[in-house]
């Protein structure tokens, strides 16, 4: 079983949530900038796998390039986070998933991250949308029960 999962919204100003779902209540969401972004995911990889020798796994928002990303703003940061993202983890052995940023947004709604504890106020709102991909995700392993979370909203 994972001990802990890690979540990235990467960017210019990047999202990071990390949760042991052990302890509920052990959630955190926040944001850094681009240059510390991959000093910390290193360091915090290494510490939980060589030091703890606890399992990991890092989720992270992707990041597609279309005909359309030409005509809008160009992410350059989210895509050098995303390969930063899975070197580190290709260099300590932790599994590296990625989830759209449609599915999060459509599935873990600001209702569903108040409900279950995912949701942190902040200006940018780039640390609740690291939660969100925590929550889709954790809800895809089974350790979130969503109709209870949804029947504590209404």
């Amino acid at each position: 079983m994972t001990d802990i999962y890690i979540a990235l919204d990467p960017g210019v100003a990047t999202g990071i949530a990390q949760h042991r779902p052990v302890y509920p209540e052990d959630f955190k969401a926040w944001e850094r900038d681009q240059g510390t972004t991959c000093h910390w995911l290193d360091k915090r990889l290494y510490e939980l796998v060589t030091e703890n020798e606890e399992e990991v796994e890092v989720v992270c928002e992707s990041y597609t390039i279309s005909g359309q990303t030409t005509k809008k703003t160009r992410q350059y940061a989210s895509l050098e986070i995303i390969g930063t993202a899975r070197y580190l983890c290709q260099k300590y052995d932790v599994p590296f998933v990625l989830q759209t940023p449609a599915e999060a947004k459509r599935f873990a709604t600001d209702a569903r991250l108040k409900g279950g504890g995912f949701w942190t106020p902040t200006k940018g709102g780039h640390a609740n949308d690291a939660a969100r991909h925590m929550f889709v995700r954790l809800t895809k392993r089974g350790l979130l029960n969503i109709q209870e979370i949804d029947n504590a909203e209404g």
